[in-house]
């Protein structure tokens, strides 16, 4: 969204869902990114989002040195800081888009007290994800607050859009995001991140008629996207009764590859969930 709010330009939903993907670095998500660096005139090089194995079960690291780049998951959201650098005249390059006092990443700090309404002088934790990026460490109901504002911004409509629409781009085939997004028929958007977290948001009529934005945040404490999507098909169940759903349900899909076992090691009653 800050970027978005700084000048990040784009063509089409395609390329606004690539660039905010934690996609799965297949051929079509490369592709994509790669129309975007020749366009940008930018060198893959400059991307420090490191290198790792697609998570795309299907489809093995690439031999090419720059698609091997821009198969990390998070390669999309590194070429939108970049992008976003350099359309405002900052330094980019040699990781330098990555410094906590970059004037982009002081921005997007800003933007997330202001969302999830922390005040501006306190102090939150600072650390670095897997890929360098700069994260913060926020209580689950600051995290949710942050959600909802989103999903409501006027900025937000074509990210919600590119969501929606193009989920397989987000993320990619058989990943938890994706499978739910196309269950429920595109009609909810929904975000997973690392260690358990998942944030969904769509709209609910009520019995008087009136919609409501609502927007979940679920937080378990198991990695597993078997898991996640067993808790995940319980909370839809319980708002989502009305919304049409393909035949298949989140969980049968999930798990239908491999025999599991909920009893052997892994307690659900470990769950954090805030609405």
């Amino acid at each position: 969204l800050t970027c978005l709010e700084l000048g990040l330009d784009y063509s089409n939903l395609k390329e606004l869902a690539i660039l905010s993907s934690s996609h799965s670095g297949t051929q079509a998500h490369i592709s994509l990114l790669q129309e975007l660096l020749k366009r940008w005139k930018i060198d893959y090089q400059v991307l420090k989002s490191g290198i790792h194995e697609p998570l795309d079960k299907q489809t093995k690291l690439s031999q090419n040195p720059q698609e091997r780049v821009l198969q990390n998951n998070c390669a999309g959201k590194h070429l939108a800081m970049i992008r976003t650098c350099q359309i405002n005249g900052w330094e980019y390059k040699a990781g330098k888009y990555l410094e906590f006092e970059h004037p982009l990443q002081k921005k997007i700090a800003t933007r997330i007290k202001e969302l999830a309404e922390i005040e501006q002088k306190e102090e939150i934790l600072i650390g670095r994800d897997g890929c360098q990026s700069p994260c913060y460490t926020l209580k689950a109901r600051a995290l949710l607050k942050l959600f909802s504002r989103l999903s409501t911004h006027s900025s937000f409509s074509d990210l919600k859009k590119a969501f929606l629409e193009h989920n397989f781009l987000i993320s990619g085939a058989e990943r938890v995001d994706y499978v739910i997004s196309e269950l429920y028929k595109k009609k909810l958007l929904v975000k997973s991140g690392s260690g358990g977290l998942t944030v969904l948001n769509f709209s609910h009529q009520e019995k008087d008629g009136d919609n409501l934005e609502i927007t979940l945040l679920a937080k378990i404490f198991s990695p597993s996207d078997k898991i996640r999507a067993l808790f995940l098909e319980e909370i839809l169940d319980l708002y989502l009764k009305g919304v049409e759903k393909r035949e298949h349900k989140v969980k049968t899909k999930l798990l239908e590859r491999e025999s599991f076992d909920l009893s052997q090691q892994y307690q659900i009653s470990k769950i954090k969930l805030e609405v």
